[in-house]
């Protein structure tokens, strides 16, 4: 399992191509600010993926957010869009649900050692459920973990090329 932040407005500009020579060349780029969603995700060894969890930086849940997202999709709020102890507890009954562990078929859980994947409360329900949890040591992750690069990075890269194609054919609107 791994989180990653996702801006709604891409902050990289994609490179642009002109003829030699040219003085001015011009990219559209959105004007507005953007707002980072994270995006908690759990895979198997054998690549299978359970449903995302969106962390949404907001008050309530709206339905609408998760609109056209992959089937079985769980939307969360916090005030800072980022995940903590309670949002944790969430996602381990949405993963406990996709994954089903049995007192016969035990789940190795593997995550970054985060102050929100260690509270007690989440301990004793992996512990109660059959699920395992194995912690990668602080500033390793980015290493460890195949969900950065073989997941979140290509998403992100895709994810700047599709809102540059979005805004190059909506002049004038806004991603969000």
């Amino acid at each position: 399992m791994d989180e990653c932040g996702v801006n709604t407005v891409p902050k990289k500009i994609p490179k642009v191509v002109s003829m030699k020579g040219k003085k001015l060349v011009g990219k559209i780029v959105s004007a507005e600010r953007g707002q980072t969603i994270t995006l908690v995700c759990a895979m198997s060894v054998t690549g299978n993926f359970i449903p995302p969890a969106f962390i949404f930086a907001r008050k309530r849940m709206q339905g609408y957010l998760l609109n056209n997202a992959p089937h079985g999709s769980i939307g969360m709020v916090s005030d800072s869009g980022f995940i903590n102890s309670e949002l944790f507890i969430d996602y381990l009954y949405h993963f406990k649900d996709n994954v089903q562990p049995t007192n016969d078929n035990h789940i190795l859980f593997i995550l970054y050692n985060h102050s929100s994947h260690i509270s007690l409360a989440a301990i004793n329900f992996c512990r109660d459920n059959n699920i395992h949890v194995l912690t990668l040591t602080p500033h390793s992750s980015h290493k460890m973990q195949p969900l950065d690069r073989g997941f979140f990075s290509p998403l992100k890269v895709k994810f700047a090329y599709e809102c540059d194609k979005w805004l190059s054919h909506h002049l004038g609107r806004v991603i969000g």
